[in-house]
């Protein structure tokens, strides 16, 4: 294996990415993990199949097939999961972790150089390093004799890593390989066509009121409810915008996500509810301090009567030799039922993601 993609992510996307060239040969430290799994009561939920390899899917979490990033694996709140399929023989991999070490120290902060656990009868090879304040954990595991899997993962419960000391942020990174191994534990080579894009597997337990709507039908109008079916707030959408999920999780959040696939712009509006007494501006302010730094300052604009605050930020990345952005924006007004109404947006290649004027239509609101 002379050269590997190195993919990091952002949001569900874990498209980032970064070419290693490998080299030297190093020997390290092996961690061990023993569990009982000589008879497999697993309850699967589905079987996904990327790039030659069928891999079951426990009855667990959420799953999303996508032809760019492979597998992602998720429970919506706390972690995200990307694994794909590289060449290249596992074996090597584990030689030249000091290439591998060398080439992300030059690009990232390197928390844990690479190092090996073992976990039953497999081993991983994996990283912990940091990518402008988000932390990433980076693994290997060997698929067959000319390919590994690639597990990329980050957290998503800002609250709980924020305050974490260096060491216990690698520990708790170090345990989502064992989330991975549930997976990857039972995935083997087949030559049955890959699954489709946009496939989902969901959990009986776990977002039991997710919906993922494929349509070609658009709407110029569109309504958020919560789970008592009130309305908490209508809203027009942009041209060429089709919705693609919906969810409503009681007492907390009611969203709705819609895609131009022409422009690449991806938007979620959320219907929140207040929480520890922080408006929409105290929101966006949050925001900026934890994604940007506090780089991006809150903006204000006035549309159709509402005040909305906002702010926009542009995330760098190298994916194949060459420097690439993903471009975000946010935005929130506060309601009058004591909601918030927030917008998420992004984009791989659009810089139009960044100005507020590309949702106009979507912050023209009207309230119940």
């Amino acid at each position: 294996m002379s050269r590997k993609k190195i993919t990091v992510s952002i949001a569900m996307a874990f498209v980032l990415g970064v070419i290693v060239t490998l080299s030297a040969l190093f020997i390290f430290r092996k961690y061990e993990i023993s569990a009982d799994r000589d008879t497999d009561n697993t309850d699967y939920m589905g079987t996904a199949i990327i790039s030659g390899f069928a891999i079951p899917i426990p009855n667990k979490y959420m799953a999303l097939v996508h032809h760019k990033i492979g597998l992602s694996y998720s429970d919506g709140e706390t972690f995200e999961m990307a694994i794909s399929v590289m060449d290249g023989s596992y074996e090597l991999t584990v030689q030249e972790r000091a290439s591998l070490d060398s080439d992300i120290a030059g690009w990232y902060h390197l928390l844990k150089p690479f190092d090996e656990l073992a976990i039953d009868k497999g081993s991983y090879v994996y990283c912990v390093y940091e990518d402008e304040g988000e932390t990433v954990l980076l693994a290997y595991k060997e698929a067959d004799e000319e390919h590994v899997f690639e597990i990329m993962v980050r957290c998503l419960d800002i609250d709980q890593i924020k305050y974490q000391t260096e060491e216990e942020l690698i520990r708790k990174y170090e345990s989502y390989i064992l989330i991975a191994d549930s997976l990857l534990r039972g995935a083997k080579p087949t030559d049955e066509e890959d699954t489709p894009t946009g496939k989902v597997f969901v959990s009986n337990d776990m977002h039991s009121n997710l919906q993922v709507v494929l349509t070609e039908t658009f709407v110029p109008y569109d309504t958020i409810y919560d789970e008592a079916e009130s309305k908490l707030a209508s809203y027009r959408i942009e041209d060429n915008f089709y919705m693609i999920a919906q969810e409503i999780k009681p007492g907390s959040y009611s969203r709705k996500s819609y895609s131009d696939s022409d422009r690449d712009i991806t938007v979620t509006i959320v219907g929140e509810h207040q929480c520890r007494n922080k408006d929409a501006q105290m929101v966006m302010k949050e925001g900026t301090a934890i994604w940007t730094d506090g780089e991006a300052k809150v903006k204000s604009a006035e549309i159709d009567g509402k005040l909305i605050y906002y702010y926009s930020y542009t995330k760098k990345y190298q994916s194949m030799g060459e420097i690439c952005e993903k471009y975000f924006f946010e935005a929130a007004t506060n309601m009058k039922n004591g909601t918030i109404y927030r917008l998420s947006a992004h984009s791989e290649t659009n810089a139009e993601a960044l100005e507020i004027d590309t949702y106009t239509k979507f912050l023209t609101i009207e309230e119940p």
